[in-house]
């Protein structure tokens, strides 16, 4: 793929400068720049039950910071600058973000139904009505990645290869991103130094999208990806068979993506779409003992399947724009690690003799969010959005409640068709509920001695003033 981008990078920049005097090459260069920074930012965090939680612990700490100007050390927080070439043929865009290289994409149009891109892929096509949440479904399993989430809409992924059909209404998509060989281990037999075998540790994604529009009603779509990781760390030799065998369940793993979706336009100033999203990782359903021929085990949940359900809706009245975004996640499994308790861990890869004691755990996600804008006139517009994502995970009486509120007020100024401007005001509120049964089965909470455990609530306060611009040529 590298070779292909190293071709393809001197053609897309030699040919806008060709185009001048040869009428083969004809098509449009433009440019796109987007910065934005904050001006200051203030965040708090208060720990609750102080009069009995030590402030000398590590996870008992008050602070509040204040910082004037950026707040990374970097003037640019999200600068990028785009430039894109395209005729009716060919095209392409080279991005520069800070610190280098953004990214790189060709494509080219054999036929009129046939297009083939290369590079960073990057292609939706349900319209999430520009939602917040987007068509997503949640799949945080770590309490600091509680809110990763997958686009199973959109076919994404850096050094990759897409094809496209165009059929009319119907619309297909088969993409390949992140293929690639990261390393390879040579596993030894016992007591031996050149006799074995070499394992490639290897990732990689294949999807696949087919959409139709439905006339004045909008558009449908369905989507399917598959992804696959090894790791050869979690391979050994069995000592009494003499093989390569997997010892842990995630020495291979399958993640799977997919979606259904519905773009629906019933009226002019009416925007409705609806989404179900499903994720689903597979570990390997047995593994091996290193000391025996037969000792393979049941892994006690080698399979975890998420369902993510969304709702976008806009409607536009004069010159306001109401809209409503909603999303909800959910799954069960064993994987406690979100509760970061001293215990219990990740049991969905231990075998069933040692899972035991790993009751089952529900996870929900639930986002909701409201937003009113109105276009003062043809070059300012001012909004409002408040949202909040709450995540409870459950099991027993183990309960960790994640509730995150964010409010909005913005005020956009377009200097001219290519040149926007905007600054906004934002404030986020996160508060972290732990229950009495969770918070006495975990070492990053104490209290005083003489004090039993009780429900504790922390909040996270942040208050910022993102400012930024965009220009189009």
């Amino acid at each position: 793929m590298r070779r292909i981008l190293f071709i393809l990078l001197p053609v897309f920049i030699i040919c806008p400068v060709f185009s001048q005097d040869n009428g083969f090459f004809d098509g449009r260069l433009s440019a796109y720049t987007n910065i934005s920074l904050s001006m200051f930012k203030y965040e708090s965090k208060r720990y609750g039950e102080r009069d009995i939680r030590p402030v000398y612990t590590t996870d008992a700490y008050d602070y509040s910071i204040f910082n004037i100007g950026p707040t990374d050390k970097n003037f640019f927080r999200d600068a990028n600058i785009s430039v894109a070439y395209d005729t009716e043929k060919f095209g392409g865009r080279i991005a520069v973000v800070r610190g280098g290289l953004g990214g790189f994409r060709a494509w080219v149009q054999f036929i009129p139904q046939i297009r083939l891109s290369v590079g960073d892929i990057d292609a939706k096509y349900a319209d999430s009505l520009d939602a917040d949440p987007g068509l997503r479904v949640y799949t945080g399993t770590e309490y600091s990645g509680w809110k990763n989430f997958a686009e199973p809409d959109n076919i994404k992924g850096d050094e990759g290869l897409m094809l496209e059909g165009f059929f009319g209404p119907v619309s297909v998509g088969i993409g390949v991103t992140n293929n690639e060989v990261i390393d390879t281990i040579f596993r030894t037999k016992p007591n031996s130094i050149t006799d074995g075998t070499l394992i490639e540790e290897r990732r990689w994604k294949y999807a696949f999208r087919i959409g139709s529009e439905i006339g004045r009603w909008g558009k449908v779509n369905a989507s399917y990806h598959i992804e696959y990781e090894n790791k050869p760390g979690n391979f050994q030799y069995n000592t009494v068979t003499g093989e390569i065998v997997p010892i842990h369940p995630d020495a291979e793993i399958y993640k799977h993506s997919f979606g259904l979706y519905a773009s629906l336009t019933p009226l002019d100033n009416l925007g409705v779409t609806l989404g179900w999203s499903g994720y689903a990782t597979s570990a390997l359903s047995q593994f091996s003992s290193q000391t025996t021929a037969d000792g393979m085990f049941d892994t006690l949940w080698p399979v975890v399947f998420i369902n993510g359900l969304s709702l976008n809706a806009r409607y536009i009245y004069a010159d306001f724009t109401f809209r409503t975004d909603h999303n909800f996640s959910f799954w069960t499994d064993r994987d406690y690690r979100i509760m970061r308790l001293n215990t219990l861990h990740n049991g969905n890869i231990l075998s069933t003799a040692h899972g035991g004691n790993y009751p089952g755990i529900d996870h929900n996600l639930l986002w909701n969010g409201l937003g009113v804008f109105y276009n003062i006139n043809s070059q300012w517009n001012a909004g409002f959005y408040v949202r909040n994502l709450m995540r409870t995970d459950t099991s027993g009486d183990y309960r960790l409640v994640l509730n995150e509120t964010a409010v909005e007020p913005r005020v956009t100024w377009k200097l001219n068709n290519n040149v926007e401007f905007f600054m906004a005001l934002r404030y986020e509120l996160l508060i972290e509920t732990s229950s009495k049964t969770l918070n006495a089965n975990r070492n990053i909470i104490i209290f005083l001695p003489g004090n039993d455990p009780v429900e504790t609530r922390d909040r996270t306060q942040t208050f910022s003033v993102p400012l930024g611009f965009t220009m189009t040529l």
